[in-house]
Order: structure tokens, then C-alpha cells, then sequence
């Protein structure tokens, strides 16, 4: 693999480790054993997952020369819930801006 591909897969099994953190925190929310103000994303809630926004945050910015585009979203409902460690429970189509 080169540089790119290395650090791309870096960034998605990061991305994907704090989304199961959300995951897991969102089963509990659902089920009314925790409160919004313990949500992940809060800061100070959860030490990985800020360590993880931390790593992640500086990867997520968009280039200068990006192409903008905007999503077109279609229900994928399935048993489970709408947040599993597999993905959420909906798809974007991208298309132009």
C-alpha cells in the first residue's frame, strides 16, 4: 500500500471506533438509560472519544479544491435501529451542487 491508501485506512478504522462509541451510547439513550448531556460528542464524557475527535478533527477539513455536492438521502430502516456498528440506517447519493 502506498502513503494514501495507509493513512486512508487509518482514518476509517478511527472514524469507525468512534462511531461505535456513539453506538454504544445511543442503544443506551434509546433505551432511556442515558441522558442527552452524556452524549459522546459533549466533551468530557467519554476520554477515547475525545481523543478520537482530537485525531479526527484536522482529516475531516475539506480541501480548497474540493467540488461541492449535495446529498440526496433514501431510508434504509433496518431491525436493530437507525445507528449500528454497521452504518447508519440511511444512503446518500451525491450529486453535484
Amino acid at each position: 500500500m502506498d502513503d494514501w491508501a495507509d493513512r486512508l485506512a487509518l482514518d476509517l478504522d478511527l472514524e469507525r471506533e468512534q462511531w461505535n462509541i456513539f453506538c454504544s451510547w445511543n442503544a443506551l439513550y434509546e433505551a432511556g438509560e442515558a441522558d442527552a448531556d452524556t452524549h459522546p460528542g459533549c466533551g468530557g464524557v467519554d476520554a477515547r472519544y475525545d481523543e478520537l475527535q482530537a485525531m479526527l478533527r484536522p482529516r475531516r477539513r475539506a480541501p480548497a479544491d474540493a467540488r461541492r455536492l449535495v446529498p440526496e438521502w433514501r431510508s434504509c430502516e433496518r431491525p436493530g435501529g437507525r445507528y449500528l456498528p454497521e452504518g447508519p440506517g440511511y444512503l446518500a447519493r451525491w450529486r453535484p451542487a
